[in-house]
């Protein structure tokens, strides 16, 4: 049971790593994008990088991390069960609303 557990929050780890790396390079392309002034690039990008970055908030809340919500606000670890879940909403919601413009943008 040990060894599963671990295994299994090896892969979150890695998992999170790698879903903060690409929201990273999303934002890097938004940037990219707005510059050479490709609008509807620049909103696929920035779409994605909400869905990646809300993605990364439930997966730091399924490891017990602290979740951060803002720049300058984070909720932390031993914080009450209620606040935590208030971020993983949080999470959900910028994830959902994401991939509802990137649908919409998609579909025009």
């Amino acid at each position: 049971m040990g060894v599963m557990l671990q295994g299994r929050l090896g892969v979150l780890l890695k998992l999170q790593k790698h879903v903060f790396a690409l929201s990273f390079v999303l934002i890097l392309l938004f940037f990219f994008f707005h510059y050479l002034g490709y609008n509807t690039e620049s909103l696929i990008s920035i779409y994605l990088f909400l869905s990646v970055w809300g993605i990364e908030k439930c997966i730091s809340w399924q490891l017990g991390y602290k979740i951060g919500v803002a720049p300058m606000i984070t909720i932390p670890v031993n914080a009450n069960r209620q606040i935590r879940l208030l971020g993983l909403s949080w999470g959900v919601v910028i994830s959902i609303l994401g991939f509802y413009n990137l649908f919409s943008v998609l579909a025009t």
